[in-house]
């Protein structure tokens, strides 16, 4: 599908994307940020020349994840970033990410509900913490709380030497 138009709905909820050439379409509705609504996408609408098609739409109440991120001294941690993504049968797919905020926290609504979520929670740049991963179970329409803790993370450190003790050019690699 190829973007083609957009719209907002009026304060009665009403929209109308007009001047479409006939063609099968993905209508994708996207709630304002500030509400805890499910993002609602439509695909093959099919529009025909001079036709008007009415679809009106549902949105449901999604659910929420909020959470604090601190350092192993309890201190918030800001700007970690907290990828989210969604169980769909046996795999995850990515669904947005966030960034923490002065405090430590973050926020992420609408996400659709109910269910199960993994979060990611990676270090700031230029910050020495461990990843932290977890997983939730968001009930249908709710919000629940992962906060995270991120450990210190260590270093290795060394020379690489040739077989005539001369420093050497390489790599290394943990696993």
């Amino acid at each position: 599908y190829e973007w083609r138009r957009s719209a907002t709905s009026d304060t009665t909820g009403k929209y109308t994307i007009p001047d479409l050439q006939a063609g099968v379409y993905r209508l994708i509705i996207t709630p304002p940020a500030n509400l805890p609504l499910q993002k609602l996408v439509r695909d093959g609408i099919l529009i025909d020349f001079g036709r008007t098609i009415k679809f009106d739409a549902v949105l449901g109440l999604g659910g929420g994840i909020v959470g604090i991120v601190s350092d192993y001294s309890q201190l918030p941690v800001v700007n970690a970033k907290i990828n989210v993504e969604r169980k769909l049968a046996e795999k995850y797919e990515y669904v947005t990410s966030v960034f923490s905020i002065s405090e430590g926290s973050y926020s992420i609504t609408g996400l659709p509900s109910p269910a199960r979520y993994r979060l990611i929670c990676e270090q700031p740049e230029g910050l020495d913490y461990i990843t932290q991963i977890g997983e939730i179970d968001l009930p249908a329409g709710q919000a629940v709380t992962k906060d995270f803790v991120l450990p210190l993370g260590g270093t290795i450190s060394g020379a690489i030497m040739n077989y005539t003790a001369l420093p050497a050019l390489a790599s290394g690699t943990t696993g």
